[in-house]
């Protein structure tokens, strides 16, 4: 995307200059080399927003982070014309850009996961481009065998971009989004009958048209693989041009079902820039975000796909890009920014699905474990168990509470000799405490519960241990 940007930023100054703007953009690029999260890892890029930090006016972010880095945003709504913010107000557009009812950037290109057929091969056995996964297996195998009659045993079949990083987490969702049995349904639950089809024909592919080696393949081999014409068909997405290959859409469960991962940048300006700043990039917005622009610089001149749909109706557009696919394609919107705790999620799920691939895990598991990886288990204080649990928890907290009256009495008191009086009782309530803080496992956890309950099991293991700890130091010393 680095050329991409500063070529955005050279026609920008351009224009500036053939318009008298007396405005000059430029590019900053924020990068660390030592980030081994990679785009997972927004908490970084948050460090460039800070507290009322003017010093960057625009910013060109993942739109998938729209709320994390919406409180420092312009609502760009109250600044643009209505016809300007309209060529952004189809379904998907909105998803990338409007947070509580504010604009708060647009879209500048889009990058889609797609198919890349290798033109040669279907041509020469008259085949084409798969719809659904089972004619992916049938095209595959026949081209595969039939090559393999004249003595190519080098051509391969499906790269499916299951690398060991994020790119592994959105072709798990897209297989997942592509087995929806309606076009409107949502994606489905991990633990549905569709989520296990699409996973046991994940490993079919593997097993019949693909390789341990050719599913794990990373995203500069795939790319290499294809100029090589290597491969039939890969897993990929839109940012390439590469010769002999032509971009689909990836197939689905059945035809007329698809899904295609989105991914892009937003640009949005600093809601805390001064006046002057503010009218500049208010200028740059209008122009780099304009249907002309998107038209002649962003799809004639860097090949990106535009986020402008009425575009796709355009003639001299789709002589650059697949209007026909833009059109059909079902996108589905990745929750990184809407879950909690997404980076442990997605180190874990990726881990899992691995393990799948390598054979160690079944779908069953794979799909239990994924489950259980986003669930918060707990036991209803009504349900049967519940109510024995929390009968056991009140009558042994009873004998504690009940016990400790022994120590006092003058016949027993030989009995409680390792600790004086007060000790036991210290110890006695360390007891109570940590039972009590059990109820943590019942009914949906709080905030302030968690808090409450940990404070108790810390003060309990205290209470306990702190009467113990001084009778054996008093005793060596």
């Amino acid at each position: 995307m680095d050329d991409q940007f500063r070529s955005i930023v050279k026609e920008f100054n351009r224009y500036s200059n053939e318009k008298n703007l007396d405005i000059e953009l430029n590019l900053i690029y924020f990068t660390d080399s030592n980030d081994t999260i990679g785009y997972v890892d927004y908490s970084k890029a948050l460090s460039l927003f800070g507290k009322r930090n003017k010093k960057y006016d625009i910013y060109a972010y993942d739109f998938q982070y729209l709320n994390i880095f919406s409180p420092y945003l312009l609502e760009l709504e109250e600044y643009l014309p209505k016809n300007l913010t309209d060529l952004y107000s189809s379904k998907n557009n909105k998803k990338l850009t409007t947070y509580n009812g504010h604009i708060l950037g647009f879209p500048i290109m889009l990058m889609i996961s797609v198919m890349y057929s290798n033109d040669n091969y279907l041509r020469k056995y008259n085949k084409s481009i798969p719809k659904t996964w089972d004619e992916l297996i049938e095209t595959t195998e026949y081209i595969l065998n039939e090559e393999k009659k004249i003595g190519n045993n080098d051509l391969s079949g499906y790269a499916a971009l299951f690398p060991n990083s994020e790119n592994t987490l959105c072709a798990f969702y897209q297989l997942l989004y592509s087995y929806r049995d309606n076009v409107d349904d949502e994606i489905p639950d991990v633990t549905s009958k569709n989520a296990k089809e699409a996973l046991e024909k994940m490993m079919e592919i593997k097993d019949k048209i693909s390789s341990d080696e050719l599913f794990r393949l990373p995203e500069n081999q795939i790319v290499k693989q294809m100029y090589m014409e290597k491969t039939i068909f890969n897993h990929f997405y839109s940012c390439m041009i590469i010769p002999n290959y032509t971009i689909s859409l990836l197939p689905g469960k059945k035809e007329g079902i698809n899904a295609s991962i989105v991914g892009g940048y937003n640009i949005g300006i600093n809601k805390y820039i001064s006046k002057d700043k503010l009218d500049a990039s208010l200028e740059i917005i209008k122009y780099i975000c304009s249907k002309q622009f998107h038209k002649d610089f962003i799809v004639k001149q860097l090949s990106y796909i535009t986020p402008l749909e009425e575009l796709y109706n355009d003639f001299e557009v789709c002589e650059s890009i697949n209007c026909e696919m833009l059109r059909n394609v079902q996108y589905y919107f990745r929750p990184q920014a809407s879950m909690k705790f997404y980076n442990m999620f997605s180190s874990r799920a990726i881990d899992n699905i691995q393990k799948l691939i390598d054979g160690e895990l079944t779908v069953d598991e794979l799909l239990t474990n994924i489950n259980d990886i986003t669930r918060i288990y707990y036991l209803d204080m009504k349900s049967t168990l519940g109510i024995i649990l929390i009968s056991i928890l009140v009558v042994v907290s009873c004998v504690v509470i009940v016990s400790t009256y022994f120590i006092f009495i003058p016949g027993l008191k030989s009995n409680f000799k390792f600790l004086s009086n007060d000790l036991w009782v210290i110890y006695s309530l360390g007891a109570v405490m940590m039972l009590i803080s059990i109820f943590k496992y019942f009914n949906i956890p709080s905030k302030t519960k968690c808090l409450l309950l940990y404070q108790l099991i810390i003060n309990g293991y205290t209470f306990i241990f702190v009467p113990i700890i001084k009778k054996v130091f008093f005793f060596f010393c």
